[in-house]
C-alpha cells in the first residue's frame, strides 16, 4: 500500500494529468491524487498536448478516458503509476513497465524519441534477464525503476546526472544507476524521481540522491550536481519513506517525524523559515507521527497516523488546503 500512498494519495504531480483505474471489488490502493482498484486498467485526463493522457490523441481531456494501447493486454493489472511533467509510466502486473507522452529526451524508454499518445512497452536496456520492475516513478524528463533485485534503473534525460549512470548523456532505454555511495550489500527499497534530481531509500534507511543540486534537494552539504549517489547527511536518523519534489527533498524518520532539504522560498521544508538547506532539517510543524509525505512544486504535504493530511509552503493556488492562500513556513491541518 505504501507506493500507492506516496507515489498517488497526497502526491502532487509534476504535469497535469491524473490517472485512476476501472472499479473493482477489492481496493487496492490510490493513485496519483484519485483511486485504483485491483484489476486496474488505467484512464487519464488533463493536459494532452503530448499525449500523456495516453488515449491516442492530443487533445486535453476534461473528463477521464481510457488508456489507449495495443502493448498492454487487457488482462494486465497497473500495480503502480506515476506522472512526470509530460509523460507517464505505468507498472504492470505481467512485469513489464509501459510508458507514454513526450519523449524528447527518451524518457519513455521505448529505444526512440518519438512522443507516444498510446502506451508503449519499455525496452529492458541494462536491466538483466529475469529482473523485474517493481516500482516506477516519473521526473520532469526522466524515469526511475527499482528493480526485485534492489537496485534502480533509470532512463529519459540526464542533463543534470539525474540517471545517476556516472554520465550526462540522455538514454532512451534503462541504464543501471551507479553504486556511487551506496554501501555494498544496501538494497534499494523505493525510489522516487523529482524535477531533475533523484533520490532512493537504501535497506539500511539511509537515503540517497543524485542529479540537480542547485538547492540543496541531494542533501549532501553541497550545491554540486552529482552523476553518481551521494548519502544524504541524515545524521541518526534512520528512514522509511521519502518523497522529491521540484527543488526539494523530503524523508519520513522511523519515527513518524518529517524532514526536509533544498529548496525553502515557499517555507516548504517547514522548518518556519524560508532558508534553503542543504542538509536535512526537521520540519517542525508537524506535531503527529505521519505515515507518508508528498512534495509539489513549492509545498510539502503529509498523511499523519490521526488520518488527517498536512501541508505546508507555497498555497497561491490554494494548495495546502487550509481555506486561504497563505504560504506556510510550517505545517497546518
Amino acid at each position: 500500500m505504501r507506493d500507492f500512498m506516496m507515489e498517488g494519495l497526497i502526491r502532487p504531480m509534476l504535469g497535469s494529468i491524473g490517472f485512476f483505474a476501472r472499479w473493482m471489488p477489492r481496493l487496492a490502493g490510490v493513485l496519483l491524487g484519485l483511486a485504483a482498484w485491483a484489476d486496474s486498467f488505467p484512464y487519464g485526463w488533463g493536459g494532452n498536448g503530448l499525449g500523456q493522457v495516453g488515449n491516442g490523441t492530443t487533445s486535453d481531456a476534461t473528463r477521464p478516458v481510457a488508456i489507449t494501447s495495443t502493448s498492454i493486454p487487457r488482462t494486465t493489472q497497473i500495480t503502480n503509476i506515476s506522472a512526470g511533467g509530460g509523460h507517464s509510466v505505468a507498472l504492470g502486473s505481467d512485469g513489464k513497465v509501459y510508458a507514454w507522452g513526450g519523449n524528447g529526451s527518451g524518457q519513455l524508454g521505448d529505444g526512440t524519441t518519438s512522443d507516444r499518445s498510446r502506451a508503449v512497452v519499455v525496452e529492458a536496456g541494462q536491466i538483466p534477464s529475469g529482473v523485474l520492475l517493481q516500482q516506477v516513478s516519473a521526473g520532469s524528463s526522466h524515469s526511475l525503476g527499482l528493480g526485485n533485485d534492489g537496485k534502480v534503473y533509470a532512463w529519459g534525460d540526464n542533463e543534470f546526472g539525474q540517471l545517476g549512470d556516472g554520465t550526462i548523456e540522455d538514454r532512451t532505454s534503462p541504464v543501471a544507476v551507479a553504486e556511487g555511495e551506496i554501501p555494498s550489500g544496501v538494497t534499494i527499497t523505493e525510489v522516487r524521481a523529482g524535477r531533475e534530481h533523484s533520490l532512493a531509500l537504501g535497506s539500511d534507511g539511509k537515503v540517497y540522491a543524485w542529479g540537480r543540486n542547485g538547492f540543496g534537494q541531494l542533501g549532501d552539504g553541497t550545491l554540486e550536481s552529482r552523476t553518481r549517489p551521494v548519502a544524504v547527511r541524515v545524521g541518526t536518523a534512520r528512514y522509511r519513506g521519502i518523497a522529491a519534489g521540484r527543488f526539494h527533498s523530503l524523508g519520513v524518520a522511523t519515527d513518524g517525524k518529517v524532514w526536509g532539504w533544498g529548496s525553502n522560498g515557499f517555507g516548504q521544508l517547514g522548518d518556519g523559515t524560508t532558508e534553503d538547506r542543504l542538509e536535512p532539517v526537521w520540519s517542525s510543524g508537524v506535531s503527529v507521527e505521519v505515515k507518508g509525505v508528498s512534495a509539489g512544486w513549492v509545498h510539502s504535504a503529509a498523511l499523519g497516523v490521526d488520518g488527517k493530511a498536512y501541508g505546508w509552503g507555497g498555497n497561491s493556488s490554494g494548495q495546502l488546503g487550509d481555506g486561504t492562500v497563505a504560504e506556510r513556513l510550517s505545517a497546518v491541518g
